[in-house]
């Protein structure tokens, strides 16, 4: 063991009838300096024993910290640095500091010991990494890769709306490593009312349409996958296009058994039995009413249970309005029927159906004339 001679002091000390002998152990100003590197929260043993056995004394700042020639620290810390051995009978004295530092840059996401764990891995934590030796010798080298499931955090409203022949946009904005793929698919009705997908071509976080048309008006869904986990189904968002535009509104008549038309002007005899329909295709809709000569008749408004009749015209008892009339395949298209016979003079008239969408209101007429 290197060394050099040191000075050293015996104290004698008598207690009652017994006589014991303890080493005091003090460093002198020269000594031989062995360095013994220690990450913080290692556990190190530093031991100071000759070669025959001999236990010595581990100190810091002239303290001694074990006379039994050795000290186990358990989790290495920067105050622990300073410490020296030595052996005091053989007249030897090494110092063993230890440095204890961690690396700069390392948050307390960091466990480091012979392996490097990261918690709560972010996307910046990519990169290459080594494990390098004091003297430079690199023993492993990584290249960290993250993977994160696919997942759609943001993207259109559930339903987004519209005017026909404007532009619009939806948007899926689909996160994941690797970066996840989005494509779109319209979700269509069957026959048998269920909804089927339907791909579209389109691939990319968003959708979108130019010179929007009433038959856009749909169930559009963007699905996200990447090959985090090629077993699980993708994820995706469904949003509804909703597309207002000007109503559609024509009157059909029958006369007695006869057919439906579309007409203007008729020619009717006393006695009979007509029926008219106000057919409205429109989106939004608040309410249809039907005029006698600009004499209320009735009107449905959209979310009541039926028709309402205007209970202050005397003769409204002599025309039967029917429930709207609707189709579960296109929920824009509204009938309105008016049914009556012609029993007096002051039905022939001119009649008129009035849509009012909220905003604006639209009207179709049609006149009855005797022959």
């Amino acid at each position: 063991m290197l060394g050099k001679r040191l000075q050293y002091f015996v104290c004698f000390i008598g207690v009652a009838l017994s006589l014991f002998y303890e080493i005091e152990c003090r460093p002198t100003e020269s000594i031989d300096t062995e360095t013994i590197f220690a990450r913080c929260g290692d556990k190190k043993t530093l031991q100071c024993l000759t070669e025959d056995g001999q236990k010595g004394c581990i100190m810091k700042n002239g303290i001694v910290e074990s006379n039994t020639g050795k000290l186990v620290l358990e989790s290495v810390t920067k105050n622990d640095e300073d410490l020296v051995s030595v052996i005091g009978e053989s007249g030897s004295n090494l110092a063993y500091p230890l440095e204890c530092e961690r690396p700069t840059g390392f948050d307390n996401r960091y466990t480091m010991d012979s392996h490097l764990m990261i918690n709560s891995l972010k996307k910046t934590d990519e990169g290459r990494y080594k494990c390098v030796l004091l003297n430079g010798s690199v023993i492993s080298d990584y290249i960290l890769k993250l993977k994160e499931e696919a997942a759609i955090p943001v993207s259109s409203e559930p339903r987004v709306s519209v005017w026909e022949y404007k532009e619009v946009s939806l948007w899926c904005n689909a996160t994941g490593v690797p970066e996840p793929k989005v494509t779109w698919y319209v979700l269509e009705t069957t026959n048998q009312q269920t909804e089927a997908l339907r791909d579209i071509g389109i691939q990319g976080r968003m959708l979108g349409i130019k010179n929007v048309s009433r038959e856009c008006a749909t169930k559009f869904q963007c699905n996200a996958s990447n090959n985090y986990n090629e077993k699980k189904n993708p994820v995706s968002k469904v949003i509804l296009l909703d597309v207002k535009f000007v109503p559609d509104v024509n009157i059909k008549v029958k006369i007695n058994n006869g057919s439906f038309s579309v007409e203007t002007s008729i020619l009717s005899d006393r006695k009979d039995s007509i029926e008219l329909v106000c057919d409205v295709f429109a989106n939004p809709l608040t309410k249809i009413t039907w005029y006698r000569n600009k004499v209320k008749i009735g009107h449905y408004t959209v979310g009541e249970i039926g028709p309402e009749k205007n209970a202050e015209d005397r003769d409204n008892n002599v025309y039967t309005i029917s429930n709207i009339q609707t189709t579960p395949m296109e929920p824009r298209f509204w009938a309105f029927p008016l049914r009556f016979q012609m029993d007096g003079v002051f039905m022939f008239a001119k009649y008129q159906c009035e849509v009012d969408t909220g905003k604006k209101n639209f009207v179709k007429y049609i006149e009855i004339k005797q022959k």
